[in-house]
């Protein structure tokens, strides 16, 4: 071991050769990327629209049911 490596400290041979130290953020942060946050909203206003989606249209079948006369095989 090298004199200026303490018991705690990361050699630099692995520290080169690590690939999360390689990519390792510059501000020391380990937060989300902007384009996780992104993704992420993306995903939740995604989710949020299918499930509105979902209960208008099971809505919209009672109606469509009655005016056209369709059973439950076709509304499917």
């Amino acid at each position: 071991m090298a004199a200026t490596e303490g018991p705690g400290s990361t050699p630099s041979s692995v520290a080169a050769t690590d690939p999360v130290a390689a990519n390792a953020r510059p501000d020391g942060g380990g937060g989300p990327t902007g384009a996780v946050v992104v993704v992420a909203l993306v995903s939740a206003i995604s989710g949020l629209l299918n499930g509105y989606e979902t209960g208008i249209i099971s809505g919209a079948l009672l109606q469509i049911s009655d005016e056209f006369g369709i059973g439950t095989a076709g509304s499917g």
